[in-house]
């Protein structure tokens, strides 16, 4: 039976004399290794780039263990790297579920599925098997991140206490997280979101969409950038640079009415309005010209495109609603980009819609001269 046993040899003579030899242990060993493996497994994947260290774990019983080979195997089985412990002392001990494991160090590994095996001899050269099908990535290839929005022929404007989508494409088949982040323009980090792939909306596959959303406050105005990167399973780590693409915009466009020409007017006539402002990022221009409640003529110019300080610019409207005469203001709102209004106000128009009345004329036909 298994088990540890004695050898001897006794010798006795025809007058009955007897010897005994020295007694020499010997082990009795029937019994297959038994292994199991803990790491990786098909529900506990390692994912390693092509050239990485992988420690694999497993559990064994054994009472004479001699040899532990680890390996890693493509598929079509042939070996990748392997490994062979050879100390029981240190790296065996006997025992019942036992823990071992084995450091497996390999390079330029192409991408694909790899399959561990473990396979240990006891001291009767019995061999013990253990094989994890598909436990192993291998994956070197970075995450391909495009289509970042915004960019700088795409910007996005907001205000200092804001939020903004960042939306990109993405081609990555074992992603982990995604980090979007906001920077001014000396490249100090402003806020950051990180996502844990793949939570929903994020998995893995080809060309997908995705988005990330950035809140901020109490933002200076300035030029910013958005970066993309995406870490995958196997530590590949990508990040795309979408530079000058927000514009943070606070700040109110600066206005003055210059003047109004003609100074009176009536129903019909076109008013010449001369207006200037200060604005970095201008949309529109609203002229608008009546009294408290009532609009006479107003109209909207697009501006955009034109930004820096001290800008004059002339139009002209039709005043075209009939009113009480009386005096009216030029009202001018400049909106930027991020819909900040600023504006101005002058009472320039005097409006008189009534022909004049002409009574009590001299000489008249009763009162010749």
């Amino acid at each position: 039976p298994d088990g540890s046993h004695s050898l001897y040899c006794v010798v006795i003579d025809k007058a009955g004399n007897q010897a005994t030899s020295t007694y020499y242990p010997v082990i009795v060993d029937n019994t297959l290794p038994v292994i199991g493996n803990t790491y990786p497994t098909p529900s506990n994947i390692a994912y390693r780039k092509g050239t990485d260290t992988l420690i694999v774990q497993f559990t064994y019983t054994e009472m004479t263990p001699r040899t532990c080979t680890v390996s890693i195997l493509d598929n079509a089985n042939s070996v990748v790297t392997e490994t062979t412990t050879t100390d029981p002392s240190t790296f065996l001990p006997a025992g019942t579920n036992q823990n071992g494991s084995a450091t497996l160090n390999f390079t330029d590994v192409a991408n694909g599925t790899y399959t561990i095996t473990v396979v240990m001899e006891d001291g009767a050269s019995s061999f013990g098997y253990c094989t994890s099908t598909d436990v192993l990535i291998i994956d070197s290839t970075l995450p391909d991140i495009t289509n970042i929005y915004p960019t700088a022929l795409d910007i996005a404007y907001k205000q200092g206490t804001d939020q903004i989508i960042v939306r990109f494409t993405y081609t990555e088949m074992y992603p982990q997280t995604t980090t979007v982040s906001l920077y001014d323009s000396l490249g100090a980090s402003l806020v950051s979101t990180t996502t844990t792939l793949p939570a929903t909306p994020i998995t893995g596959g080809t060309d997908l969409p995705a988005s990330a959303t950035l809140i901020f406050s109490g933002l200076s105005d300035g030029v910013c950038t958005v970066t993309v990167s995406i870490l995958d399973l196997s530590g590949n780590l990508n990040t795309c640079t979408s530079p000058k693409s927000v514009i943070i915009d606070s700040t109110k466009a600066t206005v003055t009415v210059i003047s109004a020409i003609p100074q009176y007017a009536k129903s019909g006539t076109n008013i010449e309005v001369v207006f200037t402002y200060s604005e970095q990022n201008p949309n529109t221009a609203t002229v608008a010209i009546g009294t408290a409640g009532t609009t006479y003529g107003s109209i909207t110019i697009d501006i955009s495109g034109s930004g820096t300080t001290n800008i004059y610019v002339t139009t002209t409207l039709t005043l075209s609603n009939a009113g009480p005469d009386g005096t009216l203001a030029v009202t001018v709102y400049v909106g930027d980009k991020v819909n900040n209004v600023g504006s101005d106000t002058k009472d320039l128009i005097l409006f008189d819609n009534n022909p004049p009345d002409i009574v009590n004329l001299y000489p008249i036909a009763l009162n010749k001269a």
